[in-house]
């Protein structure tokens, strides 16, 4: 089985790229892609599977941060189902949680889901309604995931 994680400097399986800790790496599985058609014919309403790009866990404050790294500006640019796993995401866990919607330019290399975010977009659950905030600059990304593990107070009061 290849190995999509792998730890600081270790190579992975088949030995051709070095990467760190949190790199994922698996050029294989990338390039070969997923077929979900057939799903389409056999489930209701001919939904297909969806897949969620990054997620970041906070255990100390039990929540969750689910992200999708897309060319779409805002929730409203993306198609209904996939928008709609995003919504029960948050509507069947905790109210902390949060989805956001990250969008970037990068073409013919791999995403750094830190820096390449030109803007984001974030989506939360109050007392059972969905609510979005105003699209975001990418340069305040990082505080805002910094905020979500409690290291930086700039978006405290929306976190607390």
């Amino acid at each position: 089985m290849a190995q999509l994680s792998v730890d600081r400097k270790q190579r992975t399986e088949n030995g051709t790229h070095m990467v760190t800790r949190g790199a994922v790496r698996n050029e294989a599985l990338y390039r070969q892609g997923y077929d979900h058609s057939a799903w389409g014919d056999i489930l209701p309403r001919r939904i297909t599977p969806s897949d969620i790009d990054v997620v970041f866990d906070n255990l100390e404050r039990a929540r969750v941060l689910f992200c999708e790294f897309t060319r779409n500006d805002c929730w409203a640019d993306k198609p209904f189902g996939q928008r709609t796993l995003y919504m029960q995401l948050l509507r069947t866990n905790n109210y902390q949680n949060a989805c956001v919607l990250c969008h970037h330019c990068v073409d013919g290399r791999d995403i750094d889901s830190l820096t390449d975010v030109q803007s984001f977009h974030v989506m939360r659950c109050n007392n059972g309604e969905i609510e979005y905030m105003e699209v975001i600059d990418g340069c305040l990304w990082g505080e805002f995931v910094k905020a979500f593990y409690g290291l930086e107070n700039t978006w405290g009061q929306w976190w607390n």
